[in-house]
């Protein structure tokens, strides 16, 4: 389980999140909403480390690991996927994978699996990451963060700016995921999906939890109903 207790980060001297606690449970999907700039990425950055905590408590499966390196996180079973379809656009989309899953004997076996579970992967894996398209990128980057074999896959708006079709693979896979126990924790504008299938959900503006409660499509007017006030 990831818990965090009265999380303080910022920029500089500009602080941004003011006390966030939230906790992720051991299965399911956890769903981070609210509007632009209200501290969703800079909340999932911190949790990843590449943010520093100024106050607070970030603990994974009871390890203090707010003061951890990113790569130790991932070694514990963290892996994020940022917003923007990010990966090496010099290297093929082969290339991109086999950068993460390192040289153990399985390593051909997973990216084998992740070819399967994206096809375009295949299809273009000699293709320059930089000349795929928005959305093939994106599968790209979430199949790299599943190569490290994570317990709880943070995806921040893995939807945006990519093809309807793209989306809804990405979507499936999410699901997939959580259905065989890994956790998902998930920034996401779109409210209706997000809400009717998270676990639980947590609302975020100004830098604060202003509301949250149990997932589910009855949940969603409550969340459209905070967001407008």
């Amino acid at each position: 389980m990831l818990t965090v207790e009265g999380l303080v980060a910022g920029y500089g001297r500009t602080r941004v999140l003011h006390g966030i606690s939230m906790s992720v449970p051991d299965a399911g999907i956890v769903a981070v909403l609210g509007h632009n700039g209200a501290g969703k990425t800079t909340l999932m950055k911190t949790i990843m480390g590449l943010l520093r905590a100024q106050q607070g408590s970030i603990r994974w499966n009871d390890e203090e690991i707010s003061r951890l390196a990113p790569n130790e996180r991932v070694k514990r079973g963290i892996a994020y996927v940022p917003q923007g379809q990010q990966s090496f656009g010099q290297l093929t989309a082969l290339e991109n994978m086999e950068l993460v899953a390192g040289s153990d004997r399985s390593r051909a076996e997973l990216i084998d699996e992740m070819m399967d579970r994206y096809p375009d992967l295949r299809r273009y894996s000699s293709r320059r990451a930089e000349l795929l398209s928005g959305g093939q990128r994106q599968q790209l980057a979430i199949a790299r963060a599943l190569l490290t074999r994570p317990r709880l896959l943070i995806l921040d708006e893995p939807g945006e700016g990519i093809q309807p079709s793209v989306v809804a693979d990405i979507r499936r896979t999410m699901l997939d995921l959580a259905a065989t126990g890994i956790q998902v924790l998930l920034v996401e504008q779109q409210i209706d999906f997000a809400v009717s299938h998270c676990t639980q959900y947590v609302v975020v503006a100004s830098g604060r939890i202003v509301d949250r409660g149990e997932g589910g499509a009855n949940s969603v007017g409550q969340v459209r109903q905070v967001l407008t006030i």
